[in-house]
């Protein structure tokens, strides 16, 4: 975010989307390392659909960089990376986010990170891959059903649902009915400005729903 000053009471959580922002993400974190800065190395499915000179969209280059790189300490994740088929509108599109996604969760299973997970009108196959996999999850900008949520934390390990402040009948459900150990607050979503303050507006939405004091949800939600 341009001309965005860190606040140093925040932890920032930043996610590569390509080859191009994992090096630039590396590269900026090494020029100027924060401590509460932390790094996320992925490839959006957007990105992966585009590639179409492989069938799962993902060059060696990138899966040898993620590798490579996972292990350095500011690293905390695979993300973002999932399935979208908003943007997928075709069988070929979709099969190919479907190998591409489950190649990613497979390294990051080997690698033994979470995984931060895109799921735009995919919730059905992205939950059964990730929890197929021995891995950590959250459902960034959870767009998906209750019952939908309720199977990946039944069935899944580790799993978060990310509720961005936006209002509708069924995250409302979700918000009442999910613990709040289960619930993550985050800024990236449509709509909402993406700066981190936004989760300020998260928490409030949690705390009206489930009829709570905001201190109360700001001290054991992430």
């Amino acid at each position: 975010m341009k001309g965005y000053s860190l606040n140093p009471q925040i932890t920032y959580f930043t996610c590569g989307y390509s080859h191009e922002t994992n090096i630039n993400t590396i590269n900026a974190y090494a020029n100027t390392p924060k401590k509460n800065i932390r790094i996320l190395l992925g490839i959006s499915p957007y990105n992966i659909m585009k590639n179409e000179k492989k069938e799962d969209g993902l060059e060696d280059e990138w899966i040898e960089f993620i590798r490579k790189n996972a292990n350095e300490k500011n690293i905390v994740g695979i993300g973002e990376i999932g399935i979208d088929y908003q943007y997928g509108d075709t069988q070929e599109k979709r099969a190919g986010m479907k190998k591409g996604f489950e190649k990613m969760v497979g390294l990051t299973e080997k690698l033994n990170l979470p995984v931060v997970a895109h799921s735009r009108k995919a919730e059905e196959d992205v939950i059964g891959i990730l929890c197929a996999h021995d891995v950590r999850f959250v459902l960034h900008c959870f767009g998906g059903t209750l019952e939908q949520a309720e199977f990946a934390i039944e069935n899944g390990k580790d799993v978060l649902i990310s509720v961005p402040p936006i209002r509708s009948k069924e995250r409302k459900k979700i918000i009442r009915r999910i613990d709040l150990s289960h619930l993550a607050t985050e800024s990236d979503a449509p709509y909402i400005g993406k700066t981190p303050e936004a989760t300020a507006e998260s928490v409030r939405q949690i705390a009206e729903y489930k009829e709570m004091e905001t201190g109360e949800v700001e001290k054991n939600v992430l």
